[in-house]
């Protein structure tokens, strides 16, 4: 029988802070040993509910990336083996969280919210992360990726990647593949990629973060290309690259 971890939760925030209370609910029945709520440019109300309900309020900045958030919580635990990480715009039920820190039980060092098993819609996003996934080596995985939420570190993982580089979350998946880490997915949890009423209403606000999100894609491709090569993890097959030199002279 695996034995029982400590967990700490990290939920980022930038609202009111209106469902943290619900979301502490669910967390009490996992149970989590540990709670940090993120609150990224969030008014004086989402801290007071955060810590009225026996959660760690974190302050960060507005313009606080998702990776830079789930970096600055993970940060606050001295003492957690595993990190469920969590967007505070949605109430997830225990249910659908348990089956993480049972992947994590079991070994697994990374648990994405396995999304690619549902029918999407591939817009740039999912795009970006699965051809991410496919040059890496990781072609089953789809378009899971850290910047789906609900995802699971476990402390090896966060010691492993490094806070800096966990700031930046295609970075981090792959520094955990790289690293040979274990890698899981577990769900799927609707998100709004698998739900469309969940989509943020505020174009601009969706425009700029997929400009984001594509640039933290490229860099971490970089980074590949700078471990692995021009071509990742895909096959040279059977080329003869040193007949084509020698016939250029």
């Amino acid at each position: 029988m695996p034995k029982r971890l400590r967990t700490a939760a990290v939920v980022i925030t930038r609202e009111s802070g209106d469902r943290i209370p619900r979301i502490v609910v669910q967390f009490r029945r996992i149970p989590i040993d540990e709670i940090y709520v993120v609150c990224c440019g969030c008014d004086p109300r989402a801290i007071m509910a955060a810590r009225l309900h026996g959660a760690r309020a974190v302050e960060a900045p507005a313009a606080c990336s998702d990776g830079a958030a789930i970096a600055t919580g993970v940060s606050q635990s001295q003492s957690g083996d595993v990190f469920l990480c969590t967007d505070g715009r949605f109430v997830y039920p225990a249910e659908w969280l348990s089956p993480y820190l049972e992947a994590a039980s079991h070994g697994a060092d990374v648990v994405l919210n396995d999304v690619s098993s549902t029918p999407t819609r591939m817009r740039m996003r999912e795009l970006s992360s699965s051809f991410l996934n496919c040059a890496t080596g990781a072609i089953d995985a789809g378009s899971n990726s850290l910047t789906v939420f609900p995802f699971c570190l476990s402390r090896r993982a966060v010691e492993c990647i490094g806070l800096e580089t966990l700031a930046a979350l295609p970075s981090a998946l792959l520094m955990a593949r790289l690293a040979g880490l274990r890698v899981e997915s577990v769900g799927p949890v609707p998100t709004s990629t698998t739900d469309p009423s969940l989509l943020n209403e505020n174009e601009d606000c969706i425009d700029a973060e997929a400009d984001d999100f594509f640039r933290e894609h490229l860099t971490a491709l970089r980074e590949l290309i700078a471990a692995r090569g021009p071509r990742g993890a895909f096959s040279d097959h059977n080329r003869r690259r040193d007949l084509l030199v020698e016939g250029s002279r």
